[in-house]
């Protein structure tokens, strides 16, 4: 592949730069946060539309009122993209991994226990096929920046109606050094969109906060103001990890629809690596990480990568 940083290159730079001018500041509590999130193929190599070729996603969370034990909720409304290696060949010959798109809705509570612990439950509603705009939003951008059309969307997955369950848990391993810690993670999805278990754990450098005040986590709001070791966060990290796929709509279609669309053989093994780097700072917070993950579908040509963009806004 001819890969090149391009854009997560570029606001690493600015990450650094930012980080090392800043001045000290009375940190202060916000209580909500609005976050955007942008996932896309194109972030590391230019021209690059394959595979997962676009997320966005818009998460509104807030701070409980309870004082005990920090917990928080979020709302996120989100649509993934899929498309095949090569987008421009006609038929299912070339179709080495499913036209589909998925359009959701979440809800979220993350709750941060004792020793550092993260426990997060979750339940969505989505939908797969053409409701979820998948199509109409690739087709109408490659237009709107003179990309070619897209031939095989009427291939695509079709629609179905989804109910999902999530869960997460976290911790930190001790070390003797507070710039670097070791966080073990393990995730479980359950429905008829996705059903998988993931296994990994996060290797986390720099200048950070405990798992209940981090934007590792979102966690930079509070319902009371609550001590932080740091004015600012800014820290990268690794997350490798292992996911087992039993279940993916958007590669093996619909599991009560009949007509299920173009399907392809889900890989049961797929492990993923993430790199990336954060940065916080009262009421901002700026992400950028580079993801490279196994062949979801054994009949892909190529693994997947793509970057993530994340800003994040906080106020009372």
């Amino acid at each position: 592949m001819n890969s090149r940083p391009g854009y997560v290159t570029a606001l690493l730079f600015f990450l650094f730069s930012f980080a090392a001018t800043a001045q000290q500041e009375q940190p202060v509590a916000y209580r909500h946060q609005f976050t955007l999130t942008s996932d896309n193929d194109f972030y590391l190599a230019l021209y690059n539309d394959r595979y997962y070729t676009e997320g966005l996603f818009f998460n509104y969370s807030w701070a409980g009122r309870d004082t005990l034990q920090k917990k928080l909720y979020a709302v996120e409304l989100g649509q993934l993209m899929y498309n095949p290696y090569d987008y421009l060949k006609a038929g299912t010959a070339a179709i080495d991994r499913p036209y589909a798109g998925y359009l959701y809705l979440s809800l979220k509570q993350t709750r941060f226990l004792a020793n550092d612990q993260v426990l997060q439950f979750g339940v969505s509603a989505g939908i797969t096929g053409k409701p979820s705009l998948a199509e109409a939003l690739q087709k109408w951008y490659h237009h709107l920046v003179g990309f070619k059309r897209p031939t095989g969307w009427a291939y695509q997955i079709t629609a179905e109606p989804s109910l999902n369950l999530h869960a997460l848990y976290a911790a930190t391993l001790h070390t003797h050094d507070i710039h670097f810690a070791i966080k073990p993670v393990a995730e479980i999805n359950l429905g008829n969109a996705f059903s998988n278990a993931q296994a990994g754990l996060i290797l986390q450098w720099g200048v950070f906060e405990n798992n209940s005040e981090s934007a590792l986590w979102n966690a930079g709001i509070s319902s009371t103001p609550r001590h932080t070791r740091n004015p600012h966060e800014f820290f990268v990290y690794l997350h490798p990890q292992l996911n087992i796929n039993a279940y993916n709509a958007t590669i093996q279609g619909g599991l009560f629809t009949t007509n299920k669309g173009y399907t392809t053989p889900l890989s049961v093994v797929q492990p993923v690596v993430t790199l990336g780097a954060m940065y916080a700072r009262n009421r901002f917070t700026f992400g950028a990480a580079a993801v490279l993950q196994g062949r979801e579908t054994r009949t892909q040509r190529e693994v997947q990568e793509y970057g993530s963009l994340q800003i994040g806004y906080r106020f009372n």
